[in-house]
């Protein structure tokens, strides 16, 4: 909603207010002090906006007994409305009961997406938590609002400050990958950006790394700054960590067991030619008949065959895996990528499993499955932070080279529906030793 003012009057609570002074905030409402601009608290039927006081401290609190769990916000329309924004929320609150509390904003998914929670560990003290919302629209989707905090349990929350602010900070590494000798070399940018979500023009970023050596601190011009990092001679993963003031940021590299530079090359995993039947189908479902796969010379996208999936669904949780014999993938794959086509029927997800020497799996994603022509799908499969699931071996979340191809799993469908597989690829940074 748009506002006439940037500093609202709560007389309600306690008159009139006046303008605070510069805050790294773009938007914010300190309940103690009385001052804000560009939020307002809402007054809807489930909401609260009962004042109250603790520790010396002016703030206002759900009321539970009332049936009043939340706090509705409302953000002026001139500094967020629409898009998919990256926001903070910081949120002060006494830290009374152990039951936390959320918060629900306006996002991409919905009025009412979930945008995580805050604990509470009844410390019986000021405490305060960030929220990071990555894609807020802000468009007065939620009780004609744009967030809330839930507290739909436990004793009342109390808030004395709620701040918005769009200043992100994000590392980006020109080479993700690099050999493990201890003179390999890489640029991390910074990109850093102010409350209004615009490139800051100057700063400084302390940087450090778990490994190696990075050039610390950065000087920050109209948003960006470059560090120089070298690597140390152990493989593995280096954290690099950045922070400014209240912000932080960090990056992964992967230091690989090679010298010198290293070479981005493609291979063909299978190119499921008719013979011998290397692959298998493990088909979970919710009762529907098993799925099944097969090899077949037409249609084909190149060489003699792919792979035929006749994918059987029901309106249960179905998914298919289809199992291949132990791939070992080259090197430190990069990217991996498959030619798919549908045959007209329900659209299906295509994820790919691997599996590192620990046995930990990962699991990402390539794309949907649609349409009857033939489409390459593709998914970046060099980070941890690329896959969205992980699990067994090390399960700590890091990869522990080399990966071996530990199935295909297909999913999504209601109805039974054919699919093909040809030319299966990966792009690897290779040179790793045995």
């Amino acid at each position: 909603m748009r506002y006439v003012s940037t500093v609202f009057v709560l007389l309600a609570l306690w008159g009139g207010l006046t303008c605070a002074a510069e805050v790294p905030f773009g938007a914010y409402l300190d309940f103690n002090t009385g001052e804000g601009k560009l939020l307002k608290l809402s007054a809807v039927g489930d909401g609260s906006r009962e004042p109250a006081e603790i520790d010396g401290a002016r703030c206002v609190k759900t009321d539970p007994a009332g049936h009043r769990y939340y706090l509705y916000f409302d953000v002026d329309d001139y500094y967020i409305y629409g898009g998919q924004q990256d926001v903070l929320v910081t949120v002060e609150y006494y830290d009374n009961g152990a039951s936390g509390f959320s918060l629900s904003y306006d996002g991409k998914n919905g009025s009412w997406t979930g945008g995580g929670s805050a604990p509470r560990e009844d410390s019986r003290k000021w405490r305060t938590y960030t929220f990071r919302l990555k894609d807020a629209r802000f468009t007065n989707r939620s009780n004609s609002n744009d967030f809330r905090l839930n507290n739909s349990r436990g004793e009342p929350l109390y808030v004395r400050f709620v701040g918005l602010s769009m200043a992100t900070m994000d590392l980006s590494a020109k080479a993700p990958f690099l050999s493990a000798d201890g003179e390999s070399k890489t640029e991390i940018n910074v990109f850093l950006k102010d409350h209004w979500g615009l490139p800051r023009k100057e700063g400084k970023v302390t940087l450090s790394a778990t490994s190696g050596r990075i050039a610390s601190p950065v000087e920050i011009k109209n948003g960006v700054g470059t560090a120089a990092y070298v690597s140390g001679k152990e493989p593995g993963t280096v954290k690099i960590e950045a922070s400014a003031g209240a912000l932080s940021g960090n990056a992964t590299l992967t230091l690989l067991p090679t010298k010198g530079n290293l070479l981005l090359q493609k291979a063909v995993v299978d190119e499921f030619e008719p013979g011998e039947d290397t692959w298998k189908a493990f088909n979970h479902n919710g009762g529907g008949a098993a799925s099944a796969l097969s090899k077949v010379a037409d249609p084909a996208y190149s060489g003699s065959g792919a792979l035929k999936i006749v994918y059987r669904g029901t309106r249960d949780y179905v998914y298919l895996e289809c199992f291949a014999p132990a791939l070992r993938l080259p090197g430190a794959p990069k990217k991996l990528s498959v030619w798919a086509r549908g045959s007209g029927g329900d659209t299906l997800e295509l994820f790919v499993r691997l599996r590192d020497q620990t046995g930990q799996l990962f699991q990402f994603p390539l794309g949907e499955i649609k349409g009857s022509g033939w489409t390459q799908l593709s998914g970046d499969v060099s980070s941890p932070q690329s896959a969205n699931s992980h699990w067994a071996g090390a399960a700590d979340g890091i990869i522990h080279y080399p990966f071996t191809l530990y199935a295909l799993v297909v999913q999504g469908g209601m109805t039974e529906t054919e699919i093909f597989l040809d030319r299966l690829e990966v792009e690897s940074y290779v040179g790793l030793a045995n």
